[in-house]
């Protein structure tokens, strides 16, 4: 539900590189994957046992980094933090 949440809000592509940015985050370093934007059976294998709180938590990092990047986008800032955390 969160992914799908993610892809609605900032595309397939974007939504896949956090969803493996938090899987290599999980995973051990032999097992990291490419953060490709792709979802391919290296990316379900590593998001098996990935926990939902830690792809949030990357999601929201992402929006930290958008906004630090284009701060215009500060009055977006607490609407999309908002909806990384609830979806």
């Amino acid at each position: 539900e969160s992914y799908f949440d993610a892809v609605v809000n900032c595309g397939i592509s974007r939504a896949t590189k956090i969803l493996q940015k938090s899987a290599n985050n999980r995973n051990a370093r032999g097992s990291q994957i490419s953060v490709d934007g792709r979802i391919g059976n290296a990316t379900i294998k590593a998001v098996e046992n990935l926990e939902v709180e830690r792809f949030k938590a990357f999601r929201a990092r992402f929006y930290c980094e958008l906004v630090s990047k284009k701060p215009n986008n500060e009055r977006f800032f607490y609407g999309w933090f908002s909806r990384a955390l609830k979806a």
